[in-house]
């Protein structure tokens, strides 16, 4: 598969997929394949900000 300008990491508990702009969206091999997978259903996406205060929440405790 071929990712052009976005970045997969595997991580211990998640799959940190990003991509470095928003232009063509539509054509980022996220949208055009991991949302086919029968497991996406089972799968929650969040965006940089909200991993941040959810990282800043967890860093608290």
């Amino acid at each position: 598969m071929s990712l052009g300008n976005e970045e997969i990491h595997f991580g211990e508990l998640a799959v940190y997929w990003g991509k470095y702009d928003e232009a063509n969206y539509k054509k980022t091999a996220y949208a055009r394949y991991l949302v086919k997978f029968p497991c996406y259903k089972q799968m929650t996406v969040r965006n940089g900000k909200t991993y941040e205060k959810i990282y800043q929440k967890l860093m608290e405790n």
